[in-house]
């Protein structure tokens, strides 16, 4: 790995504008250099659509394409020898601590494993947190909890998000890793981001950016396909929320091979939010500056910053690199969309710190193997928080450092440096530097970020020849004495080593705070429950300083905007105020800007209308806007699903959102000219979203059929409401993991074949193919057993007797008999307290239906959120799967499978 260099006097002749220094002075002291001006590159997004729900997306029929690596390439930059002499000792050592500074882990679960992302390995471990949900996203895989754990959609490839995108574009076949998943609180939207390419070493490279269409990352998503600049290969992405831009970093790598300097990207983060097609990014190149390497943008949690204030980028230089001092290097990016030859790019200061030892290995040991674990300590770790506290802008990060003052690598040890930096408006100092060490076990990988008050934690891995590697943190009070830290708490203890040749753990790991109050932090970071070569989970854990109780009180701007015309609500208008809130307006044309107390100015657009704005807004307060509209026709129509009027169906044309009636019908009256998409979406988990494409010159009738979901054979499902009908007779089958056979009292076809018994199972599904009891879900198809199933609801579920019970019962006659069998009463097994009742009905005729009744609303568990619901045939490689590991049962709706 190569090491950071230095920002020497060359930066000269190749920085980017004028210095800027903003007004405010919310970033340091300039550099003493005389910049020269350097025009940015701006590039529009070569793809765009608008990808349906993400809790109802199902396998993509480019799915047999999609890219599996089971292990991340290494890159190899150019070397920078060490400089002569030895190491000097850590100038920031902690070795003693003081009382525990943080709470213990209030909630802690398991996150994403190998399993999930197709056994690549090492883990890229991230994680964001809203109002309600925690998104992990970890190489090849994404998925959303609450926030007692519970999961509210399966795993999903990031890939799916991107399914809406034209066939064979990458961004909906690829899964290449890079992750990046974060929060935007100014907005209530979530963005997704990965790479994706045919082969590394061959351009184009793409970087794939999905923005949610509302504060659900359960739903829909604006996704976005950008072909980065050049023959650059855009490795090690790292994204950055701010409220004019969301902000990037890459390490670039010319086709893929040799090292090509870092890149720093600024995405229109407006046009992101609305859905616009012509979203761009601006972009500046340091390639050939070697000397700037691994830099990071800020990330902004909590209030925003003064109007106008530049995104600030941050590396590290090293003395045993032959640099001029152990620091910080800042930049400034101040983009400007709307002109963007205006845009610049500026170092802003050099801060020096403590002194640390940079020294890049992978000789972090293990028990029970020689194979050593990789530091990654070239480079600053995720994230570059930035949060202002009492009206001081703070930076925090962390990196690994080597602690032994020794380059033996048989000497070495690793513990993590955290950098906190502070300005008030004349620069940037330091006001915390410490290298967390406190004893002979290692410590990396970290990520590190301030609550609302100030208060510090960091998050890391640990490992030594007798401790498995394991998840911990430490923290320290704002009010406590500079430079300590308090007593470490464990969020997880690993049973196992990684033994896979490469050594990499991990590229990073994922701290945050909790938007909900600004006080609760979120880590998440890997382990291995037994040694293997690749067979990491992750573990989220959430925890406090027990002093951060007040929340922000947000102060909310709302009204309503409706059209000048019409008087009627205006949806999809965004509504937003100059330093970065932005709220979009529902059905109704209301929105909620979630500010604090203070004065804004306030500007409100929507497709096919004038922008408006107002200044001197106070908040709180109500404000409606009234827009005039612009060049525009309408654009109505009729949506149906199997036959029939599909009442009820969200359709959307950007950010216009609508609800069909009980006709069908819908209809936009005001639809700006040019191409628009008309998306409506299903009903149900039996149908596919519908979409078409139109130019919007004149009037326009768009009709949509929402198609039926099929499976191989040619079954199809339907949501339909049906009377639940009670067993009558006690099937002899009780206990876990357990099954026994039955007698059908009708030869049922199932796949084409004729069955006269099928197997019962207690984790609730009957099998006409396989014996075999298994408690663990999975997705459909699986040629892993059970197969030639039905699965109500297979979850691992315990029939305790007597409380809970099986029955049997045969209703009707020949040739229009049906057969139930009913769970009734069944618990999950992990909790005695969560019970349902479930039932398969078998008809003559060959359909089925799945019913439910005493499912509770509120308990996403009964609902369905870790089980799987659909038909599988005998074979396992054909399946109409309804829904897995999803929420999406309840005791109204039967799901009737029609062959």
């Amino acid at each position: 790995m190569a090491r950071l260099r230095k920002l020497s006097a060359a930066w000269a002749a190749i920085v980017i504008a004028a210095l800027f220094t903003p007004s405010g002075g919310a970033h340091g002291s300039p550099a003493d250099t005389a910049p020269a001006v350097v025009t940015p590159i701006v590039r529009q997004a070569a793809a765009f659509g608008e990808t349906p729900r993400l809790r109802r997306l199902h396998v993509d029929p480019d799915e047999a394409s999609r890219t599996a690596h089971p292990a991340r390439p290494t890159r190899d930059r150019p070397a920078r020898p060490d400089a002569p002499g030895s190491r000097a000792p850590d100038g920031a050592l902690v070795t003693a601590t003081g009382p525990a500074a943080l709470t213990g882990p209030a909630t802690s679960f398991d996150g994403l494993d190998s399993t999930d992302g197709g056994g690549i390995y090492p883990p890229d471990s991230n994680i964001a947190v809203g109002p309600h949900h925690v998104v992990e996203m970890v190489n090849a895989a994404l998925r959303v909890w609450d926030k007692a754990g519970a999961p509210l959609t399966g795993p999903t490839k990031p890939s799916d998000l991107f399914s809406s995108l034209p066939a064979g574009n990458l961004c909906r076949t690829h899964n290449d890793g890079d992750p990046q998943v974060l929060y935007d609180q100014l907005a209530d939207r979530w963005l997704i981001s990965q790479f994706a390419f045919v082969s590394e070493f061959s351009p184009p490279y793409h970087q794939c950016v999905a923005v949610s269409r509302s504060g659900d990352p359960t739903g829909g998503y604006y996704a976005y396909d950008f072909v980065m600049p050049g023959n650059n290969f855009n490795d090690y992405a790292k994204f950055g929320v701010w409220p004019d831009g969301y902000y990037m970093t890459d390490q670039q790598f010319v086709n893929g091979s040799s090292w090509g300097g870092d890149g720093a990207f600024a995405f229109d983060r407006f046009k992101l939010l609305t859905g616009d097609p012509t979203a761009a990014y601006l972009y500046f190149n340091l390639a050939g500056h070697a000397e700037v390497r691994g830099m990071l943008p800020s990330d902004l949690e909590g209030r925003p910053p003064a109007v106008g204030t530049p995104n600030t980028f941050a590396s590290f230089t090293a003395t045993e690199k032959g640099d001029p001092a152990d620091a910080l290097e800042t930049w400034a990016f101040h983009a400007d969309f709307a002109s963007p030859a205006s845009s610049t790019f500026t170092p802003t200061s050099t801060v020096a710190v403590a002194p640390f030892d940079p020294i890049d290995t992978n000789d972090v040991p293990q028990p029970g193997t020689t194979v050593g674990l990789d530091v990654l300590s070239d480079r600053l770790m995720q994230h570059l928080q930035y949060r202002v506290v009492g009206g001081i802008a703070h930076l925090t990060t962390n990196h690994t450092v080597n602690v032994s003052g020794s380059p033996d690598p048989a000497a070495f040890r690793a513990g993590v440096r955290v950098e906190e930096l502070t300005s008030s408006g004349s620069g940037w100092v330091v006001k915390n530097s410490m290298s967390f060490a406190p004893d002979a076990t290692n410590r990396w990988m970290g990520s590190a970020a301030l609550d609302r008050q100030g208060n510090l934690a960091v998050g890391y891995s640990v490992s030594s020849s007798s401790t498995f590697p394991s998840i911990r943190y430490t923290g320290r009070a704002a009010g406590a004495p500079a430079n300590t830290l308090g007593a470490e708490q464990t969020i997880f203890n690993g049973s196992g080593s990684q033994t896979a040749d490469e050594s990499r753990w991990g590229d990073y790991t994922g701290m945050v705070v909790d938007p909900s109050d600004n006080c609760t932090f979120w880590y998440v970071n890997e382990y291995y429950p037994t040694t293997a070569s690749i067979g990491w989970h992750t573990r989220i854990a959430k925890f406090k300083f027990s002093q951060c109780t007040a929340a922000q009180t947000v102060q909310a701007i709302t009204g309503t905007v409706t059209g000048a015309s019409t008087s009627a609500p205006v949806a999809g208008a965004m509504v937003r105020t100059t330093n970065g809130y932005a709220a979009v307006t529902d059905a109704a044309g209301h929105y909620t800007l979630p500010t604090t107390a203070g004065t804004y100015a306030l500007r409100a657009g929507a497709p096919g209308y004038l922008t408006t704005t107002r200044t001197g807004v106070t908040a709180p307060s109500t404000q409606d806007f009234i827009l005039t509209p612009g060049r525009h026709h309408s654009v109505s129509g009729t949506v149906t699903q199997g036959g029939g009027p599909a009442q009820g169906s969200t359709v959307t044309i950007g950010t216009l959102t609508t609800t069909t009636d009980a006709a069908g019908h819908y209809a936009f009256p005001v639809v700006p000219v040019g191409q628009q998409t008309v998306e409506a979406t299903a009903l149900d988990l039996c149908h596919d979203d519908a979409s078409r494409t139109v130019g919007v010159n004149v009037d326009k009738t768009v009709d949509l059929v929402l198609p039926a979901r099929k499976d191989g054979f040619g079954h199809t499902c339907q949501v339909v409401s049906a009377p639940y009908l009670q067993g009558t007779t006690v099937f002899p089958l009780t206990g876990d993991d357990n099954d026994t056979s039955v007698a059908l009292p009708f030869a049922f076809s199932f796949y084409g074949t004729s069955y006269s018994t099928a197997n019962v199972d207690t984790n609730g599904y009957l099998s006409f193919a396989t014996t075999s009891s298994r408690g663990s879900n999975t997705a459909l198809p699986n040629a892993v057993e059970p197969n030639g199933a039905v699965y109500a609801f297979w979850d691992d579920l315990y029939v305790d007797s007597p409380t809970a019970q099986i029955l049997t019962r045969t209703l009707g006659t020949a040739p229009n008999r049906s057969f139930v069998v009913e769970w009734r009463n069944v618990r999950l097994y992990s909790d005695a307290t969560k019970r349902m009742d479930v039932e398969v009905v078998l008809k003559e005729s060959g359909q089925l239906d799945l019913r439910y009744r005493h499912l509770d609303p509120a308990l996403p568990l009964e609902q369905g959120s870790g089980a799987t619901v659909g038909i599988e045939n005998a074979t396992g490689d054909d399946a109409l799967q309804y829904s897995v590991d999803a929420a999406t049962l309840s005791d109204a709706a039967t799901i009737r499978f029609i062959p």
